[in-house]
């Protein structure tokens, strides 16, 4: 939702190795609201209604515990039911959609060296489109084209951080997060169901190198991916993915004109061995009007034959 967000990151070409083997195109990287910001209100209230028939409300609480703790509550919901047709196709241009989507982030800041994060979310989302039963003519189908996708999605995540505020460029950072996602989905005749169970583990020291211009980030990660499906009445056989890695990642900057980041991964994957992963980016403002930039690496992914073709 919108109105949690709080900036949108957008990395064309392979990102950063920090963030996986993956991006083969590109990254979105999604900075919601934070509590503790003296920008963000303390209540928040938007609701919208159109004549389309879709009503929405998007809705957030900060609380400021003590000193050290705060926390956000955030909730979204909508709702479309009316039916439109305006090409008089006999199909819905829009879908049905309702959905609720509840988010609780806790954060804890000791004032010294300590820092964490605490969050839980719940996504339940329903789409129905397809054939409109009255416009069939001459009379309704006893079996109309019909679509529904059915998600519900439960996100459980914690970091734990460690700041130097006497060599600010000194941190530890560590991530743990654990997500179950299903779907129950239908294309007229047809079925795809399926269950996604994730979990994911991080570690990263990051510093400088002689002087501030030289910076380096370092870490180890863990991924496991366990997806199980069922397309009609086929039983496909559960797919598992286990993935230790280690990474490491050199970032020149001079004054802002001239940015070199260098990176390089290992990762062991359970079926596929070992994946190795350069990246390089660089960047040169020649003046405040015109740049040039370089990028060059490689990727990895797993295909999924039904859901990257759903």
């Amino acid at each position: 939702p919108g109105p949690w967000m709080e900036s949108i990151q957008v990395t064309k070409g392979s990102g950063s190795v920090v963030n996986g083997y993956e991006s083969t195109t590109g990254q979105i990287s999604v900075e919601f609201k934070k509590p503790m910001e003296t920008t963000t209100p303390k209540f928040y209230l938007n609701l919208f209604a159109e004549g389309n028939g879709s009503t929405e409300i998007n809705t957030f609480y900060t609380r400021k515990i003590n000193s050290k703790w705060s926390s956000m509550l955030f909730l979204h919901g909508n709702y479309m039911y009316r039916n439109i047709d305006r090409n008089k196709d006999g199909f819905l241009d829009m879908m049905h959609d309702k959905q609720i989507n509840v988010y609780n982030r806790w954060m804890y800041h000791s004032g010294k060296k300590l820092e964490s994060q605490l969050g839980v979310r719940f996504l339940a989302d329903k789409r129905e489109g397809g054939q409109l039963h009255s416009t069939v003519n001459p009379a309704p189908h006893p079996h109309p084209y019909l679509t529904s996708i059915d998600s519900r999605r439960l996100e459980v995540y914690g970091k734990l951080g460690f700041v130097y505020p006497g060599t600010p460029f000194k941190s530890i950072g560590n991530i743990i997060q654990g997500t179950v996602h299903t779907m129950n989905s239908k294309f007229g005749l047809k079925s795809y169901d399926a269950i996604q169970k994730t979990f994911y583990i991080q570690s990263i020291y990051q510093n400088i190198l002689w002087k501030s211009e030289h910076q380096y980030k370092t870490g180890i990660v863990f991924r496991y991916d366990g997806l199980e499906q069922k397309y009609n009445f086929l039983e496909i056989p559960i797919a598992e993915e286990a993935v230790p890695g280690v990474f490491f990642e050199y970032t020149y900057n001079h004054i802002d004109k001239t940015s070199v980041v260098l990176g390089l991964r290992e990762d062991y994957h359970s079926d596929y061995g070992w994946v190795f992963t350069p990246r390089f980016h660089g960047k040169h403002n020649f003046t405040d009007n015109f740049l040039m930039r370089a990028s060059a690496g490689s990727s990895f992914r797993v295909p999924y034959l039904y859901a990257d073709n759903i």
